[in-house]
């Protein structure tokens, strides 16, 4: 079977989105039948951060949305109208012989939380995608129940697909864990809630935060109420066994998002033996189950309450790492990948 894959996110910076199109391009290519090609903007360039060995076919003359509305179209109809596999939350609108994926409906919840440009835009153009695609891929049970219910569609045909773990976020290597290290992997969209670390931070003077997807002059714009101070440490943006290292090193990782779709940086965690602190948010206990202790996003003193009384107790320290080890079972490249091959040949 000849299939296409819209390759417009190799060109873009890897965040939980890419990384779930990029790992699944390389499950589908590694593991199927598929005659595959990938298309991406002729005027575009891949980031650097991908190893892309794959078929890439560079099209069209236009390049983002527009590339992806009309060039991409255009040379599908040529194309014997093949079906097209799009990964990262948008696709042509009048090319119907394709597959969606959505991530989340994040912007559904706070237009605060994006452009002016970008929310409208989404908010057009993602009802629209989702009418006109022949099955909508999406990452966790909660995302999966909202897209039913905002746009009254048939569950039948939505399909859940959770992300994985590359295999160099293992903690296999042997990396002594630094005891008073936190770990937040995020960026500044107020969605992430860096804010409540902040307010936690200052009264950890033994911790070492560690901030990673944000710069310190970035930081600094966007907080100028807040004073950088020492035990505050900003890594921008990682990526590989640089990111891997810090990790594996990291004694806890908290994720405070008021929102997510899934939370790739969760299972990572898992993966580096960190123990997870978690917002209670619906799908964070899809994915942790058991496996993570839960907290109160608007609670700063709830949260420092939970670290403090952490550093006494060695043996609950223990039982969640093994308790985030054994649900990684559920997270795995390949079997998900599965799933998406399976969807395709029923089509």
């Amino acid at each position: 079977m000849k299939i296409y894959i819209n390759g417009r996110y190799l060109t873009q910076t890897m965040t939980g989105v890419q990384r779930f199109s990029y790992e699944m391009t390389k499950q589908l290519i590694k593991n199927s039948n598929f005659d595959i090609t990938i298309l991406i903007p002729k005027n575009q360039t891949i980031n650097l951060n991908y190893v892309a060995n794959f078929k890439i076919k560079q099209i069209g003359f236009l390049k983002g949305h527009f590339w992806e509305q009309f060039s991409l179209p255009m040379y599908l109809f040529k194309k014997n109208n093949s079906l097209l596999i799009n990964f990262s939350n948008s696709a042509p609108v009048f090319y119907l012989n394709k597959v969606i994926t959505v991530h989340d409906l994040s912007i559904y919840k706070n237009h605060l939380w994006f452009s002016k440009f970008y929310y409208i835009f989404y908010r057009l153009l993602l009802p629209v995608i989702i009418r006109t695609s022949k099955r909508i891929i999406t990452v966790s049970k909660f995302s999966k129940n909202e897209i039913v219910k905002r746009f009254k569609i048939d569950r039948n045909l939505v399909q859940v697909v959770y992300n994985g773990v590359s295999k160099s976020f293992r903690a296999n290597h042997i990396i002594k864990k630094q005891k008073n290290t936190i770990l937040f992997v995020g960026s500044l969209n107020e969605r992430k809630n860096l804010n409540i670390l902040l307010k936690v931070i200052v009264n950890l003077p033994n911790y070492t935060l560690n901030i990673v997807g944000i710069s310190k002059d970035d930081f600094i714009k966007s907080y100028p109420k807040y004073n950088v101070t020492d035990n505050m440490k900003f890594h921008g943006q990682l990526y590989g066994e640089q990111l891997a290292k810090l990790y594996r090193s990291s004694y806890i990782f908290i994720n405070p998002s008021y929102y997510e779709g899934f939370g790739i940086p969760i299972i990572e965690a898992f993966s580096s033996k960190c123990l997870v602190l978690a917002s209670d948010i619906d799908v964070f206990h899809e994915v942790c189950l058991d496996a993570a202790i839960f907290f109160d996003p608007d609670n700063s003193i709830d949260l420092l309450r939970i670290i403090n009384n952490l550093e006494q107790n060695n043996e609950l320290y223990k039982k969640m790492i093994n308790l985030g080890l054994k649900r990684l079972n559920s997270f795995v490249w390949i079997k998900e990948s599965d799933k998406i091959i399976k969807l395709i040949q029923n089509l």
